[in-house]
């Protein structure tokens, strides 16, 4: 352990001599972009970039200041850069390891190693749904260490007995003063009743939550709450979305059956985290309040079962759970809800590196090249603004003038091509190289990396 912590540290005081280089004006000259919204790449534009926004947009060269960097795009896709709106970064094992193995200190050197692989894939910005992030992320925000923006959410908010209740069956409860993993590694907070359910909430909202998350099912990930369980009643749910109204933001919720999605959109709830098992009485409610289903697609694959850190007790779940999800791509592709791009990967750094590769890979076999790229730019923008008044960030997602410039310069066309912003087929035998074809990372008009 020892010698990981030294390795880990050694590796943060790398990460931070080599943040991000800044000019506060840069011009992108004959690129072909693809705006995050529009299938029809504009051909052969110039973006100019001005401190940490997008300035100006034109078929037509013009003036610029000099001192402004000038990048050759000719034969480039220039498009925003991705965003993840399922994001763990501070679950950094599997979750049967958390208990004793893993210490607070080093989490947060691990999570930290985490953020890097992100911004270095071209995500430039996590909607944390889980974990103690809020360090983190002021951390990135001040330049400190390289990292996407992080909307975080704070500590899950679970039921006795819930998705989020990581406790081993020998562990007491949390009201006995009991310290089990999930809560000695503010990675969830397990609470009853309405007034818990307010304390909670707010204390998540105090520390810099963006949007609140709850447990609201059952899962294939824990060990002991069955799939088809629903949880927190509708008025403590009803608790949780008035907490976050209170102050301009939203809930979101693991949800997977049909009746748990149905019980969550009825209480307000506008976010379903992974919703794999709805049916069409499901899908007609969550397209009628305009509420965001976030997927993981590489669920439906017969693959999932591969993943590394899964106990059997997991393994018969997801083999039960994948049975109950035929509908889910028929529903979307009659219904056409809003669909962001999500991974909801845990795990050492490699595992958010491979999972996030096959989602692209796999979103692309099952809607195409250009849904998948939209759900990872404009749409999974669109959601991560839902935080409204606790939103810190400007507009993402898009290239526009007046946005912020998180952007990406391929070598290529994604549309065509989608492996060229790293979708790969390979699962767990898949390399974690850089992705040589991304070859500008901008976030806030800085380079995160420039090989032109």
């Amino acid at each position: 352990m020892k010698n990981l912590i030294i390795k880990s540290s050694v590796a943060i005081l790398l990460l931070i001599t080599s943040i991000n280089s800044h000019a506060s004006a840069v011009l992108f000259e004959n690129v072909n972009i693809f705006d995050g919204k529009n299938e029809q790449l504009k051909n052969k534009h110039h973006v100019l970039v001005v401190d940490d926004k997008i300035k100006k947009i034109s078929k037509v060269k013009f003036d610029i200041e000099n001192g402004t960097v000038i990048i050759d795009g000719t034969d480039k896709t220039l498009m925003p850069g991705m965003i993840d709106v399922h994001a763990h970064l501070a679950i950094t094992t599997a979750l049967s390891k958390i208990h004793g193995y893993v210490s607070p200190e080093e989490n947060a050197i691990r999570s930290t190693l985490t953020a890097k692989t992100f911004i270095d894939d071209g995500f430039t910005t996590v909607r944390d749904v889980g974990g103690h992030t809020f360090a983190l992320k002021k951390l990135i925000d001040q330049g400190l260490v390289p990292g996407p923006r992080i909307y975080p959410s704070g500590a899950f908010i679970s039921q006795t007995s819930g998705h989020g209740d990581f406790r081993t069956p020998a562990e007491p409860h949390a009201s006995t003063g009991h310290v089990d993993a999930g809560h000695r590694l503010k990675m969830g907070k397990v609470v009853d009743g309405k007034a818990e359910i307010y304390r909670a909430v707010r204390e998540n909202l105090r520390q810099g939550a963006t949007q609140i998350k709850i447990m609201a099912s059952g899962g294939a990930g824990s060990d002991f709450d069955p799939l088809d369980s629903l949880q927190f009643q509708p008025e403590e749910q009803l608790a949780a979305v008035n907490a976050a109204k209170d102050w301009g933001t939203y809930v979101t919720a693991h949800l997977l059956t049909d009746a748990a999605i149905s019980r969550a959109l009825d209480s307000g709830v506008m976010g379903v985290d992974h919703g794999l098992m709805i049916k069409e009485r499901g899908m007609k409610k969550l397209v009628e309040k305009g509420a965001f289903l976030a997927p993981q697609f590489n669920a439906t694959s017969p693959r999932l079962t591969e993943l590394p850190g899964l106990q059997q007790v997991n393994i018969d779940k997801i083999v039960n759970a994948q049975k109950d999800m035929a509908d889910l791509i028929p529903l979307i592709k009659k219904y056409q809800p809003k669909v962001p791009f999500a991974v909801d990967a845990f795990g050492p750094p490699s595992s958010h590196i491979k999972q996030r590769r096959y989602e692209l890979y796999w979103g692309a076999e099952l809607f195409g090249n250009f849904n998948t790229l939209k759900r990872a730019t404009s749409v999974s923008a669109e959601f991560v603004a839902q935080s409204g008044k606790r939103n810190p960030y400007g507009k993402l997602g898009v290239i526009e003038e007046g946005a912020l410039a998180d952007l990406l310069l391929i070598d290529g066309n994604p549309l065509n091509d989608i492996s060229l912003v790293g979708a790969d087929d390979g699962w767990w035998d898949a390399e974690t190289n850089e992705i040589e074809t991304i070859q500008v990372i901008m976030k806030d008009g800085e380079f995160h990396k420039n090989t032109l």
